[in-house]
């Protein structure tokens, strides 16, 4: 997917989600993580990437977040430097 300033909004790609000994993979789509834009096009958030079952269509936008761990969140100073890195 790719947003109006033609950027890369989302990717999706086949995976397997490993499901335990003996047990067979689980066939997903992992979908990159979301990601939040200043008004000068500076990441500020990012989140964890999401799966989402095969049966979807592959083209559809999943504007879903991983809303179970806190995203990565980058300040800058007026020079455009990067001040902090959040993980979580």
């Amino acid at each position: 997917m790719i947003s109006e300033r033609r950027r890369s909004q989302k990717t999706k790609e086949d995976g397997a989600i490993y499901e335990g000994e003996g047990k067979a993979d689980r066939e997903v789509m992992i979908v990159s993580g979301a990601v939040k834009f200043d008004g000068l096009g500076r990441t500020v958030k990012a989140w964890y990437p999401i799966t989402e079952a095969k049966s979807k269509t592959p083209g559809m936008f999943n504007g879903n977040k991983n809303e179970s761990v806190d995203p990565t969140v980058t300040t800058y100073d007026v020079l455009n430097r990067i001040l902090t890195v959040t993980l979580p």
